[in-house]
């Protein structure tokens, strides 16, 4: 909206006034910013300042159209020579206000909103603006000062009512935003059963349920429940608080009620469980619902009378919906091995391996967990498999009680060895997942379930790239799915296959555009993450950061888009779906892609740090895997251009009469974001680069703290020799996983560093650090607690002795034993060489890079290699002849090859 002039009833002598006809050029001017024609406003606003170039409002707008136009530095140049020019006015205050908010600087935004409101107090546009602005840096108690003041002012407006009880809840003035409520009722009582009295009286139900007076939020929705429409939601809230009062028993019979709409939502059957077995709340509030009664989070340890209640229930919940497969899954959970859980478990996989359901696995996933009910379930699935043998059906005729057996469908079987190649590959042992899977490719080859899975476990078994192979081959079999699509791409970047992987992914894209940029429009956060991955691991670290740095672009679009929503979702009323919006803003950046995208960017920089002549190789490179393609085209397309130039004007003057009807199809407001940047970021120098890897240390620790992101913080600040935040890490760390191997790498660092430190009176020789005295205390104090009577050396040996069995942990402890003593390399290699153990293909591979450092005798690494190899047979990396799908089954399956 533009901003709209109020009159001033004490104009200052010195404000600027227009003559009749500029007047009215200038109205004529904001009537075009309005309606968005946006190039015939240009055209008034240079006509009126052809008379008067200093007219500061006139400039303003001008400023105001060429930020819808896209050119905000010369907006916001116009915008502050409109204010210098006319200091006085509302409308120059807030054009300027209105560009730096296009801009994002929504700090200087409010300030020049404040400045605006000094001068047209009545003006509504500048005041929503501001309240906006303030909610959209969660500036809540200026909001809540600003909604009070204008609900002093125009107290009949039932807005500002709203506006100012949703600025004390943000506050945390439950009890005060209440009132403010009660007093509305007073004046405007709703009456009516429509939408917005419904949404009004459920939220003002939150904000009483907020305040903590559960009876009073409860007696609330009860008087009110006539006026309620949504009334799975007053169901709800009725449960949730009778539930949080300690009710159960009345809490039990709203949530059977609740079922009987809806016998398959799993919040319901686990605040069923609870009101139950009688669990009360451990936090109540309304947004603790979600996390109270979430499937994915464990249930407590029930005793064995509360087990035999629930499973009393749910035979009765059973014989009323009998269809309802939730019903027969929930018991799952809580049953008990040697009780009912093999009856509940058999009646709830016969239809699923019958009706050949493939999600069967991703379904009784949770419940590995306990060990015992994983035994029963490998039995019970490999007496299915003896049961239903190909061949052995005529020997199937008669259960062991004599009685007639009707055979199993011929596709029983075939489910029953994916969910055991499923079942071994989740217990590690992926040459039996393996079998079964191969077992079921030779029963049914054409089952594309089959190859996604056996993808899967050659990912698991370290061989990486037979993975995204098999996953292509099942991506051709179906070539109109775009999960198979997707899943195939991101197989190949895993692998290193970008340009593979590019070619893929540009199958679904639009015809004739370019994929990255149609993917970067897409927020397609997958993509960037795993293709910035796969760029830091070839050593592009200046295009690891441009696909990372994309990533981060989308969450602050996002956030930028919130400001849109702030004004539309109060003039609809729904003030329940804001407020969840605006608590779902403030968790934002804590989005796992968001978090996995700061640290792939801190590892980039990390890995420059560390090898910088690498990184000076890589920025020779000009393009990189499908931006050289992309450049290639771009070529192309000028070449064109000049070829279509030489042949005269005549035979171009279709194209553009073309391109002419198609910027009239656009109108001026369609300004597009800023779009995909397709050149590398430059690498810094190395003097900056922790510099830069600090302020995405910053964003991570800030949003989410956990062990991964503390370690990727030690780890620059050691580098940066910031002692203090490392000891800040360090503690966290410690507290959460002190027996992990890099935390343990880690400590013996930040000791070895800080000891030399203290022991050369605060600086040393490897160090440009000299320590305050306040630091050296606090480090010194730390130092000891850290050490506990011990020596650098006796700590790490302890972590070896403690943890020998662990691959990982012998390899980061024999790692830290060369750092304390060089000398000891014989001794050593004779513990990397040790291959038992526990330990992922990863870890030996670590092992192995460490092995090749430290020797060169081939005997040794062929050795190791081959040891290695026997553990992971799968594992391409021990492998000395790389294995190879045998796809000539397959050939006449396929319904398509790529090109």
């Amino acid at each position: 909206m533009p901003p709209k002039q109020a009159p001033q009833t004490n104009k200052p002598a010195n404000k600027q006034v227009l003559p009749s006809k500029e007047q009215s050029c200038f109205k004529q001017l904001v009537v075009y910013y309005t309606e968005k024609q946006y190039k015939k406003g240009i055209k008034e606003a240079d006509r009126i300042l052809k008379s008067f170039p200093n007219h500061g409002e006139t400039l303003s707008m001008k400023a105001l159209i060429l930020s819808c136009m896209g050119k905000k530095d010369e907006s916001m140049l116009l915008a502050k020579e409109g204010v210098k020019n006319d200091i006085s006015s509302f409308l120059c205050w807030h054009s300027l206000s209105i560009v730096h908010k296009a801009d994002r600087n929504y700090a200087e935004a409010i300030k020049c909103c404040r400045n605006a409101l000094k001068w047209g107090k009545d003006n509504q546009q500048i005041v929503k603006d501001l309240s906006t602005l303030l909610l959209q840096t969660r500036d809540i108690s200026g909001y809540a000062e600003l909604r009070r003041t204008q609900l002093l002012n125009k107290p009949n407006v039932k807005g500002n009512w709203l506006t100012f009880a949703l600025g004390l809840q943000l506050a945390g003035s439950f009890t005060q935003a209440v009132e403010v409520l009660n007093k509305w009722e007073n004046i405007d009582k709703p009456l009516n059963a429509d939408i917005e009295t419904t949404e009004y009286l459920l939220y003002k139900a939150i904000i009483i349920e907020e305040s903590g007076n559960l009876q009073a939020a409860l007696n609330y929705v009860n008087e009110n429940e006539k006026l309620i429409l949504d009334k799975s939601t007053l169901q709800e809230t009725r449960g949730r608080l009778l539930h949080g009062l300690k009710l159960f028993e009345e809490s039990k019979k709203v949530w059977l009620s609740l079922l009987n709409s809806n016998s398959e939502h799993h919040s319901y059957h686990r605040a069923l469980i609870k009101t139950q077995c009688q669990i009360p709340f451990e936090v109540h509030t309304p947004y603790d619902f979600k996390k109270n009664y979430d499937r994915t989070l464990p249930l407590p340890e029930l005793s064995r009378e509360q087990i035999e209640s629930l499973e009393s229930l749910y035979d009765e919940l059973l014989q009323k919906y009998p269809r309802s497969s939730t019903v027969k899954r929930v018991p799952l959970e809580f049953s008990l091995v040697g009780g009912s859980f093999e009856r509940r478990l058999k009646e709830y996989v016969l239809p699923f391996l019958r009706k050949g359901i493939p999600s069967l696995f991703a379904d009784l996933k949770s419940l590995y967990k306990d060990t015992e009910k994983v035994k029963v379930i490998s039995d019970l699935f490999h007496h299915f498999e003896s049961e239903n043998q190909q061949g052995s059906e005529s020997s199937n005729h008669a259960k062991p009680n004599g009685t007639d057996h009707k055979p199993e469908p011929p596709a029983f079987i075939l489910w029953t060895y994916f969910f055991l190649g499923q079942h071994y590959d989740r217990l590690g042992d992926y040459g039996k997942a393996l079998s079964y899977i191969n077992k079921a490719l030779s029963h049914t080859p054409t089952a594309i379930e089959l190859y996604m899975a056996k993808s899967r476990i050659l990912k698991h078994a370290g061989n990486l790239e037979l993975a995204a192979n098999v996953y292509n081959d099942a991506r051709k079999m179906d070539l109109a799915d775009r999960y198979l699509n997707t899943k195939s791409t991101k197989y190949l970047l895993r692998c290193d296959k970008r340009i593979e992987a590019d070619r893929v992914i540009s199958l679904f894209t639009k015809e004739g555009e370019d994929f990255l940029s149609y993917l970067y429009e897409m927020q397609a956060t997958w993509f960037e993450i795993e293709k910035g991955d796969s760029f830091r691991r070839s050593g592009e670290y200046g295009w690891a950061l441009r696909s990372l740095d994309c990533v981060i672009k989308h969450f602050d679009d996002i956030r930028d888009d919130e400001y849109d929503f702030h004004n539309y979702c109060m003039r609809k009323g729904t003030l329940s779906a804001y407020y969840d919006l605006l608590k779902f803003e403030d968790k934002l950046f804590a989005h796992k892609s968001y978090l996995l995208a700061l640290k792939g960017i801190i590892r980039v920089y990390r890995d420059i740090f560390d090898s910088p002549k690498s990184a000076e190789k890589q920025e020779e490179k000009p393009v990189s895997g499908a931006s050289k393609k992309q450049k290639e085209k771009e070529k192309e397309k000028e070449k064109e251009d000049e070829r279509n130039k030489s042949k005269g004007p005549a035979k171009t003057k279709k194209g553009e009469k073309g391109k002419q009807q198609q910027q009239q199809q656009k109108t001026d407001e369609e300004i597009e974001r800023p779009g995909l940047e397709k050149t590398p970021i430059p690498i810094p120098e190395h003097s900056k680069i922790l510099i830069e890897a600090s302020k995405y240390v910053q964003l991570l620790k800030k949003n989410g703290s956990d062990v991964e992101g503390h370690i990727l913080a030690a780890e620059i600040y050691l580098r940066r020799e910031k002692y203090l935040l490392v000891l800040q890490s360090l503690k966290f760390l410690l507290s959460k996983e002190p027996n992990n191997p890099q935390v343990h790498k880690i400590k013996i660092q930040f000791l070895l560093k800080v000891k030399e430190l203290l022991s050369n009176s605060g600086s040393s020789s490897s160090s440009t650090v000299t320590l305050p005295a306040p630091v050296r205390e606090i480090l010194t104090t730390e130092l000891e607690a850290l050490l506990a009577g011990k020596s650098v050396v006796e700590i790490n040996e302890e972590f070896l002795r403690q943890f020998q069995t662990s691959v990982s942990a012998r390899t980061t402890a024999v790692e830290l034993k060369l750092l304390l003593n060089p000398a000891e390399k014989d001794a050593a290699l004779t513990i990397l060489t040790n291959v038992e153990g526990n330990g992922t293909y990863r870890d030996h591979i670590a092992a192995f890079n460490l092995i090749e450092k430290l020797t060169s005798e081939e005997s040794i690494k062929k050795k190791n290699k081959e040891s290695s190899h026997q553990k992971f047979p799968h594992a391409s990396f021990f492998s000395s002849t790389p294995e190879t799908l045998d796809v000539s089954s397959l050939e006449d399956t396929l319904l398509g090859v790529d090109a």
